[in-house]
């Protein structure tokens, strides 16, 4: 497995963290994964290399790599949430097929407004659009 990104290892470790194997192992799957996956999804990734790994230590490391900002975790409407790694940016899910299309990330100003008068500091934003593509509406 290629080495993880010196990034990575440094926000961990300024952080008080070790890059374990499993951490590792859990970084790189998300990284070269080019989508979202569960929690579900990555422990069946890790089986080969980790047989003794159980889902609870996967949400652990998600969870370190999500508080760190390494690992953005989504909801995509799905039973589970899903995970990955990349630059900031929204969806549109279909509720009849499953699609997701992604969407460059963009400024929600009325959201960013209410937030600000709260005296709310925005860190991340996230926006996942439900409804129906254009293939599942045609098949109507």
């Amino acid at each position: 497995m290629p080495r993880v990104s010196g990034h990575a290892e440094s926000v961990l470790k300024g952080k008080g963290y070790r890059m374990t194997r499993q951490r590792r192992a859990i970084w790189e799957i998300l990284r070269t994964s080019g989508g979202h996956l569960s929690a579900e999804e990555i422990l069946e990734a890790l089986a080969d290399r980790f047989p003794g790994v159980n889902l609870s230590t996967v949400y652990r490391n998600l969870e370190v790599l999500r508080r760190e900002g390494l690992v953005r975790e989504t909801g995509l409407g799905h039973r589970h949430r899903h995970y990955e790694v990349g630059p900031e940016h929204h969806h549109l899910v279909c509720r009849g097929c499953g699609a997701v299309i992604h969407l460059a990330a963009v400024e929600i100003p009325s959201a960013l407004e209410l937030a600000g008068a709260h005296g709310f500091e925005v860190e991340e934003t996230s926006l996942t659009v439900f409804g129906r593509c254009r293939s599942c509406r045609e098949r109507k």
